[in-house]
């Protein structure tokens, strides 16, 4: 039988670290509440990829429902280039739930129309509006446009000083939540720089569906949606997998 068509495929071999990666490479006390099981509690790649230096002691006020305050964070340029041209993430994060989207971007311009996209859906998913946003001092934010959209709206635009990312707390912490989570992934499979934007996106899902100790272990997706997530779907980045390709697109 003559096949004509091919079936993409992705390689990792498996090791003992399988429970801890496939999750995303959560914490220990992550993977104990969990229930899986601790094979190995050293990882190489997530020590690798996980330094950083101690946090900032800043307080925010307490947000008690969702969109009483998001942080918004444009992250890049990055140093690769993704596989489809773009080199900027926006990081929206739900200060009250954790829940975080993240917007692609291939140019600091397109910051406002993508914020304005996610501004919308995670409006619309909430029947209610944003009541204080808080973004750093970059020009894609402090602009007469947003200063627009804040009047229209009838949200506190708040904003940190430039050169000061001490200030930036808990966007600070969503950022190295996913950079280090990406890096994870990255490194666990040894793909090339070139994929971020893939790997930004599953450490995104991780990141929501993870239960988190400072929510007494409720995660995001909880928090935000109120329904406990499904870990039974997720797979290993970068694992063996194999595309059914329907009969009328054999040809």
């Amino acid at each position: 039988m003559h096949i004509d068509y091919m079936i993409p495929t992705a390689h990792l071999m498996v090791n003992k670290n399988v429970p801890h990666q496939r999750p995303g490479c959560p914490g220990i006390a992550v993977l104990k509440y969990l229930g899986l099981p601790i094979n190995n509690p050293i990882c190489t790649v997530c020590k690798l990829n996980n330094v950083h230096k101690q946090s900032f002691n800043e307080k925010f006020e307490n947000s008690l429902l969702p969109l009483d305050c998001v942080h918004n964070n444009l992250v890049g340029p990055i140093d690769s280039t993704s596989i489809s041209g773009l080199q900027y993430f926006l990081l929206i994060t739900d200060q009250a739930t954790s829940y975080k989207i993240a917007k692609f971007l291939g140019k600091k311009l397109d910051a406002f129309a993508e914020f304005l996209v996610a501004k919308t859906y995670l409006e619309n998913k909430k029947d209610q509006r944003l009541k204080k946003l808080i973004s750093d001092s970059g020009g894609e934010f402090l602009n007469k446009i947003f200063e627009q959209l804040s009047r229209e709206h009838l949200f506190v635009n708040r904003f940190f000083p430039p050169e000061a990312p001490q200030h930036k707390g808990f966007a600070k912490i969503s950022n190295r939540t996913i950079l280090e989570k990406g890096g994870c992934l990255l490194g666990s499979c040894n793909l090339s720089a070139k994929y971020w934007e893939e790997v930004v996106k599953t450490s995104f899902l991780f990141s929501n569906l993870i239960p988190m100790q400072s929510r007494e272990n409720k995660s995001p997706h909880y928090l935000w949606i109120g329904q406990e997530p499904t870990l039974r779907q997720l797979k290993i980045f970068g694992c063996l997998a194999f595309i059914t390709i329907p009969r009328h697109h054999h040809d």
